[in-house]
C-alpha cells in the first residue's frame, strides 16, 4: 500500500484513526500532517509535523502517495483541491461495519464510519465525510466536500447542497433542501428548505446566532438569516 498521510486540524483525528485501524491501514501511516499548533506529541506513536495553508507539503514520498484529510473547516475543500493538483491522492475508506447498497451513487474520496447505512438510489459528491451511526434513505442527495457527523439521519428525497457542515443527531425530513455552504447545528430537526450561506439550528430548524463560523469562508459571503 502507498504511504498514508492525515492533514488534520481541530478535530476528526481520532475518528480517523479508528477507521484507519478497521481497514488495517495503521501501518501505512508515516505523519500527522497538522495545521493545529497544539498539538506536539507524536498521537498512537505517530509524528507530527505542523504545516500551514500557504505551505508545500513537507513529504519525502511526493505525488503518489496518500493524503486522508482529517479536516472539518472549510480549509479542507481548500486544501483538498491544492493537493489534487499536485498529483497526491485522497483514497476511499469505508469502514467494514457500514453498509452502502449497491447502485448507490458515490463520488471520489467518501470517507465512511462505522454503522452508517447508505440506501439507494443515492447521490453522493466528492470528498464528502460520513460519520458514524449516520442513515442516508434513498433519492437523497449529498454535496461535494460536505461534513456529517454522528446520528445524522437524511430522510427519503432530502437534499444537502455543496460544502455543507451538518452536526450531530440532525434529521433533514423528507424532501427537505439545504443549500450549499450552510451550517447546521447539533440536534436540529430541519422541516423547510434552507438556503444558501445559512447558519441555522433548532427544532424545527431556525435561524440561528451568529457565527464566527462565517470567517472561515474566503470572500465577503455571510450567513443568511432565515
Amino acid at each position: 500500500m502507498p504511504p498514508l498521510y492525515i492533514l488534520h486540524s481541530t478535530s476528526l483525528l481520532h475518528e480517523t484513526l479508528t477507521l484507519l485501524e478497521a481497514l488495517d491501514r495503521t501501518d501505512d501511516i508515516h505523519a500527522i500532517l497538522s495545521l493545529d499548533r497544539k498539538h506536539h506529541d507524536p498521537i498512537n506513536d505517530i509524528p507530527i509535523q505542523h504545516i500551514s495553508i500557504l505551505d508545500d507539503l513537507p513529504i519525502e514520498d511526493g505525488p503518489g502517495c496518500e493524503l486522508v484529510s482529517a479536516i472539518a473547516t472549510p480549509k479542507r475543500k481548500e486544501l483538498i483541491e491544492k493537493y489534487e493538483s499536485m498529483g497526491f491522492e485522497f483514497p476511499t475508506l469505508i469502514h467494514p461495519m457500514a453498509k452502502v447498497e449497491q447502485y448507490a451513487k458515490v463520488g471520489r474520496s467518501l470517507i465512511v464510519f462505522e454503522n452508517v447505512g447508505i440506501s439507494r438510489p443515492t447521490t453522493i459528491g466528492d470528498h464528502v465525510f460520513i460519520n458514524e451511526f449516520c442513515s442516508i434513505a434513498s433519492k437523497t442527495k449529498v454535496g461535494s466536500f460536505c461534513t456529517l457527523y454522528p446520528y445524522v439521519t437524511l430522510n427519503e428525497g432530502a437534499e444537502v447542497g455543496d460544502g455543507c457542515f451538518i452536526g450531530a443527531d440532525v434529521t433533514i425530513r423528507p424532501g427537505v433542501k439545504v443549500g450549499d455552504r450552510c451550517y447546521i447545528e447539533a440536534r436540529s430537526v430541519v422541516t423547510e428548505d434552507i438556503p444558501d450561506d445559512t447558519y441555522a439550528e433548532g427544532d424545527p430548524c431556525r435561524a440561528g446566532k451568529k457565527s464566527d463560523w462565517q470567517n472561515l469562508f474566503k470572500g465577503s459571503r455571510s450567513y443568511k438569516r432565515i
